[in-house]
Order: C-alpha cells, then sequence, then structure tokens
C-alpha cells in the first residue's frame, strides 16, 4: 500500500481507511474463495478494477471499473462505500445491475438486461434501443396508442377516444392535386369539404332598334359538400383532387350573331373517384339564361343551384330574378334589371346594376363576376334609344376549392 493514512474518524465510530486519488491498495485473501476478503482500489483503471470482492457480511458490489475519483471511503462495519462526485469527464460503469433501497425495504433495480433499459425490480418500465416506452414490461403497445393515466397506478396503453384537429390542407387553385396518405403517418381520420365553381352569367341579345331593353339572368352558386372519413385504412395511398374553375359568362349578341353566346356551367370540385366510399363532390353552379330584347315588359326567373354527393350538403343558392321594360315612346323610361348571381357556403354572386334610360343613349351594363369561391356570375342587361347596338356580357362564376382536414 503507498499513499494510505489509517485514521479513526467519526463515522458512527466506525474505523476506516482514507486514500486519495493517487492511491493504490491492495487487500487480497484466497482469491479462488467466493468468501476471501479482497478488495483492490487503482489508479491504473484500464486493468485494475476499483472493488473486485469483499463479503463475509453479505457485502458485495461485484465490480466497478472505468472511473477515478479523488476519494472513496470504505466502512465495513456499517457495509458503506461513500464516493465523492465524479469528475465531469469521467465515466462509472456497472457490469449488470444496481440494486436500489430506499431503507425501508423497498427496493428496486436498474438493469440493462442486452436489450431493455428496465427500471424497478420486475422492470416495470422498459426502454429499447430504438427509443420505445414499455409499461408493466415490454408491453409498447400498438402504433397510435396513447398512455392513459390511472391515478395512483400504473398507466396503461389504449386507443384515445375522439379525434385531434391537426392541420387543414388548402386546394384553392384551379387544377389537378394529389392527396398522399403517406405524408401522414399519425393519420386517424380527415374531413373532406369541396365547394364547387360558380357558374357564368347570361347575356343579353343585340339591340337592334331603338327603344329595346334587355336582362339575363346570373349564374347559380356552386354547392357545397362535406364528408368526415374515420376508414383510413380504406383510403386510397394517392387520392386524386380535382378543383373547378368559374364557369365563363356569357357573350353579349352582336349583329352577326344576334342571341349572343351562352356562357358556361361551373366545374365541380372532388375527392376521390366517383365509386369510391369516400367520394365527394361540390358540384358547380349552373349557367344564366340570356336576356332577350324587347319592348314590352320581360321578366326571367333565376337559375336553381346543383346539388353535391357527401355526408353533408348544401345546394348551390340560385341567382335572383331578371326583368326589364322597354318602349317605342321617347318620352318613356326604359329599363333593365340583370339578376345578381347566386351565392355559394363561401362565395358571393357578382352584382347587376340597374340600366335606366329616359331620353336619347345607351347604357350598356356588363354581369360582375362571382367571388371566390363558388359565387355565380351576374347577368349583363341594357337599355338604349340608338338602333345597332351590341348585347351586355354576363360574368364569370368564382373558381371553386377543396380542402382536407387532418385528425389524429
Amino acid at each position: 500500500m503507498s499513499n494510505i493514512q489509517p485514521k479513526k474518524q467519526d463515522l458512527d465510530g466506525v474505523e476506516y481507511l482514507s486514500a486519495n486519488e493517487s492511491t493504490n491498495i491492495k487487500i487480497s485473501g484466497d482469491d479462488s474463495s467466493s468468501n476471501g476478503a479482497r478488495i483492490e482500489l487503482g489508479k491504473d483503471l484500464t486493468t485494475t478494477p476499483i472493488i473486485s470482492h469483499l463479503s463475509g457480511d453479505g457485502f458485495d458490489f461485484g465490480v466497478l471499473g472505468n472511473f477515478t475519483f479523488p476519494q472513496m471511503v470504505l466502512a465495513k462495519e456499517k457495509l458503506q462505500a461513500v464516493v465523492t462526485p465524479l469528475p465531469s469527464t469521467d465515466t462509472l460503469k456497472i457490469n449488470k445491475k444496481v440494486l436500489l433501497d430506499d431503507g425501508a425495504g423497498n427496493t428496486g433495480t436498474l438493469d440493462i438486461n442486452g436489450t431493455d433499459l428496465e427500471i424497478s425490480s420486475s422492470g416495470n418500465i422498459h426502454l429499447n434501443p430504438t427509443g420505445a416506452i414499455g409499461i408493466g414490461g415490454a408491453n409498447y403497445g400498438t402504433s397510435g396508442q396513447v398512455l392513459t393515466s390511472n391515478g395512483a397506478s400504473a398507466p396503461t396503453w389504449s386507443s384515445p377516444t375522439g379525434y385531434s384537429f391537426v392541420n387543414r390542407l388548402y386546394f384553392n387553385s384551379v387544377g389537378s392535386f394529389t392527396f398522399l396518405k403517406s405524408n401522414y403517418p399519425y393519420l386517424r381520420a380527415i374531413k373532406v369539404v369541396c365547394v364547387g365553381g360558380g357558374g357564368g352569367g347570361g347575356q343579353t341579345d343585340y339591340f337592334g332598334s331603338a327603344g329595346e331593353a334587355a336582362a339575363a339572368t346570373g349564374g347559380s352558386g356552386g354547392a357545397y359538400a362535406e364528408r368526415f372519413i374515420t376508414n383510413i385504412a380504406g383510403l386510397s395511398a394517392s387520392v386524386p383532387i380535382v378543383v373547378g374553375d368559374g364557369g365563363a359568362g356569357g357573350v353579349g349578341g352582336t349583329l352577326g350573331v344576334p342571341n349572343g353566346t351562352l356562357g358556361l356551367d361551373g366545374d365541380p370540385c372532388e375527392f376521390g373517384t366517383l365509386g369510391d366510399a369516400y367520394y365527394t363532390k361540390g358540384s358547380g353552379g349552373k349557367k344564366g339564361d340570356r336576356g332577350a330584347e324587347t319592348f314590352d315588359i320581360y321578366g326571367a326567373s333565376g337559375i336553381t343551384g346543383n346539388s353535391g354527393i357527401g355526408d353533408f350538403t348544401i345546394n348551390g343558392f340560385p341567382s335572383e330574378n331578371a326583368m326589364s321594360f322597354g318602349s317605342f315612346f321617347g318620352s318613356t323610361y326604359i329599363l333593365a334589371n340583370g339578376s345578381n348571381g347566386g351565392n355559394s357556403v363561401l362565395g358571393a354572386g357578382g352584382r347587376s346594376t340597374i340600366v335606366r334610360i329616359g331620353g336619347a343613349g345607351s347604357v350598356i351594363n356588363n354581369g360582375d363576376a362571382g367571388l371566390a369561391f363558388g359565387g355565380g356570375g351576374a347577368g349583363g342587361a341594357g337599355a338604349t334609344r340608338t338602333a345597332g347596338v351590341n348585347g351586355a356580357n354576363g360574368g364569370k362564376g368564382g373558381r371553386g376549392i377543396v380542402w382536407v382536414e387532418l385528425y389524429a
């Protein structure tokens, strides 16, 4: 032994040896005997264990190695080992397991069994090499389960009840898109909403005679449809999405095409393919009718909306009625009121401005476009005291939209 100072200090009246960090100690008995008293302390830690064996009073640390410390105190009578904190650059390695004892008979272990890190005497908590947590042994639950508190009892794995909103994906540009299920591994449910494009507004005829008036009807709004989908396993890995545009407005009549060109229906917005259990469709709005030129009173009813496909649907709202009044008599007012486009759940229909003439001249008002998302275009309107005037155009319908809400 070197650098050893036998002392008697007051550790509950127990004698002990105190050694500094440069100490080399070896006390040996019968190395082959499991009962032999053998203590080794060494600074050459790559070859010499810190404590090899100490028994006789049931005191056995096993083998400790690969760390240094400024001071170590051994008191055999009290079966204690007191170690000052290790320097931050050193490592404490334990060969098998650590027995934890609170002094009141309650024990547990910290055990690395070759695969998992087990905590408690029965391995109640496991940490496997991938970082998964096991409760009540190597019970890691199943994918998607959550830990549920049981008060003072151990927590358990359980399937969550209800759904938690995570995110919303918007598809609001006209075109085709793809929903990839693999991008959202946590997915337990989705809500799909589709609103079709609005119908285009109607146009008026060509005004071939003085004193004529005409008013066209607007297009109806796009339909709303939604669906809540919980069968994620039945959802295709790749789901097509189509976002439709609003219908074009009608083109007013000319000398060569006196009735003009009708507008177009709005395009539908879709999630999935017709026949899929989760197929969702917001139908497009209908196009407006043309307004005929007249010297008399003329009226036309608004255009009704289409329906959608889903768990819950709202038809596109109809456009308003149109009305016009023409007259041969120059002293009589002539007027026209094209109809406003129909609204959708998300977008207002375009607006038409009333036309009134009490003297000479012509007023031609094109219908306004419907707003996103899904508003119908307004109908055109016009009145003239001059012959040979081109008709009014209808407004374009607002584009549609699809969104997908993600739930865990």
